[in-house]
């Protein structure tokens, strides 16, 4: 009877063994998921706007799936929510008052929790072998935007145009330019000095350091040459959609029809989609002398971060069309 006993038990003691490995490995992958998709932008802990929501809710499938636990997915949003004010403390981020991060958090806390009831009824052989399908899709999807962003980010022939929009980039401390944004303003000016637009218009507003983006770029034009009354500046923007926006109103008000956009290659794939949204007819040159470009692993880096951004880009035109 003991040894019956023994017998019995010891299948019990390895699938115990390996249903907690197992519940260990679904954290772990859910965790990596959501630091992979995060790491690539700005602040190293989340991404923006629509894709935090998107990251959140597949790796709490992930998680509850992977575990069996239904509340697995519910850890999964404490953890990230944990991390959001610290991304504050660390990174100087603005975010959300606490008393607007209230509805985001309750809403996540409803969702997610039926996310793990949902996610604990599929097979974890399953699970796994669609986060194998999904990995190999969206690897080939971003091999595919990668190459389109590399591509974009080359210098064609170009033809004169009335004026280039010098897209903004950070203000050091004691409002000098950033070598990004220098190197952008220098393309810029090189555009006026070859006869290739008439006027600079430089767009950004003010960032974590004063003065504006725009300012500190309006002097450096000024500084390599172009004349005080051919410089106009754009001092509101805060994203790139509003960089291309308001700098079309100036330009509208000018009379203009066709522009240079000037920023880092990784960036000019989106910013002349954006552009052609706005009706604009665009041009977009590189600003090949940015370490963002030059320093190999800042460009495999931003140029991945573009990639996502370029996913996000995609999703929001898909809703705003439907």
């Amino acid at each position: 009877m003991l040894i019956c006993q023994i017998r019995e038990s010891r299948p019990q003691g390895r699938l115990s063994l390996k249903g907690d490995i197992m519940k260990i490995w679904g954290y772990i992958i859910a965790i990596a998921g959501w630091l992979s998709a995060a790491v690539i932008f700005r602040y190293g802990l989340y991404p923006p706007q629509l894709l935090f929501w998107l990251v959140l809710f597949v790796m709490a499938f992930v998680a509850s799936g992977l575990t069996g636990d239904k509340w697995a997915g519910l850890k999964m949003a404490v953890f990230v929510w944990v991390l959001v004010p610290l991304a504050g403390l660390v990174f100087s981020v603005n975010l959300l008052e606490p008393g607007q991060l209230a509805l985001p958090i309750i809403a996540t806390v409803i969702t997610v929790y039926f996310t793990g009831i949902f996610a604990t009824k599929f097979k974890m052989s399953t699970i796994l072998k669609g986060l194998v399908t999904l990995f190999l899709v969206f690897s080939l999807l971003l091999g595919s935007l990668y190459y389109q962003i590399e591509k974009a980010g080359t210098t064609d022939t170009l033809t004169k145009a009335d004026g280039a929009i010098i897209l903004g980039a950070a203000v050091w401390e004691g409002g000098r330019p950033s070598p990004s944004m220098y190197a952008r303003v220098k393309e810029g000016v090189k555009l006026y000095k070859a006869g290739l637009v008439n006027i600079i218009i430089v767009t950004g507003g003010l960032g974590r350091i004063p003065p504006t983006e725009a300012e500190v770029m309006g002097k450096l034009a000024e500084e390599l040459g172009v004349p005080h009354e051919l410089v106009v500046l754009e001092t509101q923007a805060k994203t790139t959609e509003e960089n291309i926006m308001f700098s079309k109103a100036i330009g509208d008000s000018l009379g203009f029809t066709k522009y240079i956009i000037v920023s880092d290659a990784f960036h000019l794939k989106r910013a002349i989609l954006i552009a052609e949204a706005f009706d604009l007819q665009v041009q977009g040159v590189p600003a090949l002398e940015s370490p963002l470009y030059t320093n190999k692993w800042l460009r495999f880096k931003y140029t991945l971060r573009e990639a996502f951004a370029l996913v996000q880009h995609y999703v929001k035109y898909i809703v705003k069309t439907s």
